[in-house]
């Protein structure tokens, strides 16, 4: 794969992503280089391509945004400018079964 399908960002991570103004998001680079994982990010950014934004809430529990764009890869800051759906995807499903009654033959 070319390009990044998901990132991750949890709000006690070691990197300081944040939500701002307009349903944009700061996404740190990784650390160690401009290069390595934030290169495929850096390819949907250049490709256009649509990214799934995982947020995490607590332990084991994230809420995904999509679709979310690479709008901006500001290299001085080592952060990527990340564009937010309007509304997060649902998380939760609750489904209805239908209670099946057996066949009188």
């Amino acid at each position: 794969m070319d390009a990044t399908l998901s990132v991750v960002s949890s709000p006690t991570g070691p990197y300081s992503d944040r939500e701002v103004e307009g349903g944009l998001f700061h996404y740190s680079y990784r650390e160690g280089s401009i290069n390595g994982d934030n290169t495929k990010l850096r390819r949907a950014f250049q490709l256009g391509l649509p990214i799934i934004l995982l947020r995490k809430v607590r332990d084991g529990v994230y809420v995904p945004y999509a679709p979310v764009y690479v709008v901006d890869d500001i290299v001085e800051q080592r952060e990527f400018l990340l564009a937010l759906g309007l509304v997060p995807a649902v998380v939760e499903l609750e489904v209805a079964v239908p209670r099946l009654t057996p066949a009188v033959r």
